[in-house]
């Protein structure tokens, strides 16, 4: 889809809308379609990609609605298919939402291999790097938790407080088996020790 086909023509009339009339965005027999779009130009006054973050509200509102499939597209379109500008900052929270997105849906394999994508594009954001310990941490992996963390305060200092919750300190064999309750959906991570 080019984005010319974006901005200038009308959804096909096989669309159908994917949420109320008035939205934005359709779903069509070749995806996700966003009606009217026009790239906005790169500006230092107006950091946020208005865009981005409109994408972002309709994959939160698929969330809430149990329509995950439709919130991954989303999250798709904007990382791999958009002709727009975006900013890095944007980038990197849409893998950061689509990771967490994948943990919710205890599909740990998808939500790993986001993170490692973002963090190879983005090695010193320390968000993703939190976020990506911390599930290690409940899938049971502490020594690469721990290493994750460590190098997401590295990176901000402002986390430093994480270091002191006590899964950090739990043992290897500990730790294993509560994240494995956890994971499991029978416990809570407060209830098993591990935050």
């Amino acid at each position: 889809m080019t984005r010319a086909s974006l901005s200038s023509s009308p959804p096909s009339s096989t669309a159908t809308s994917s949420s109320r009339s008035s939205s934005n965005v359709v779903h069509t027999d070749t995806g996700l379609l966003i009606k009217n779009y026009r790239p906005l130009p790169p500006s230092d006054d107006d950091p946020l990609d208005v865009r981005c973050a409109l994408l972002h509200i309709s994959a939160r509102k698929a969330l809430k609605s149990g329509k995950m499939e439709i919130a991954r597209r989303f999250y798709e379109l904007f990382l791999f298919q958009w002709k727009g500008y975006r900013t890095e900052n944007a980038i990197a929270h849409t893998y950061f939402l689509w990771a967490l997105l994948e943990q919710r849906a205890k599909d740990y394999t998808k939500a790993r291999r986001l993170f490692q994508e973002a963090t190879e594009r983005y090695p010193t954001h320390a968000r993703l790097l939190q976020a990506w310990a911390l599930m290690e941490s409940k899938c049971g992996k502490l020594e690469e938790a721990q290493r994750l963390i460590k190098e997401a305060v590295e990176n901000d200092k402002s986390l430093e407080p994480v270091l002191k919750w006590k899964m950090w300190g739990l043992p290897p064999a500990t730790a294993a088996a509560a994240a494995a309750i956890v994971t499991a959906g029978t416990a809570a991570p407060g209830a098993v020790g591990i935050v």
